[in-house]
């Protein structure tokens, strides 16, 4: 039988905050402009996927670390995060709020939540 480390709730908000500001910080001293793909008649934004990337690997981050925490807790947790990472850039110079990379976001989130849960159900 695995045996479970719990870790104090806590952790989920560390991580969460750390890698929020990682987002929102390095891009800052990273000169560095997303393309924009064309397929056919549709342009992809290649910055959105960054986007959706980002918070999927956040859900990773936090899975194996065990945290006794419920995914349908997590979930909105992480959600609200994604807003505010998306909101706070107003008050950033040199970044702006977009609406596409706030869905982006909460599309990234949700992307990591739900494989998260076909792998524990695969797995059991």
């Amino acid at each position: 039988m695995e045996k479970r480390v719990r870790y104090n709730r806590y952790s989920v908000l560390a991580i969460t905050v750390i890698w929020v500001v990682a987002i929102l910080l390095l891009p800052l001293y990273i000169p560095f402009t997303f393309p924009q793909v064309k397929l056919g008649t549709t342009t992809i934004h290649t910055d959105y996927l960054i986007h959706v990337l980002f918070f999927i690997v956040l859900v990773f981050l936090i899975v194996p670390f065990k945290i006794e925490i419920r995914l349908r807790y997590l979930a909105p947790i992480l959600m609200i995060f994604a807003a505010i990472s998306e909101i706070l850039q107003i008050y950033i110079p040199h970044r702006t709020y977009n609406i596409f990379d706030l869905i982006s976001n909460l599309i990234g989130v949700t992307t990591g939540i739900v494989v998260v849960w076909a792998i524990r159900k695969l797995r059991k």
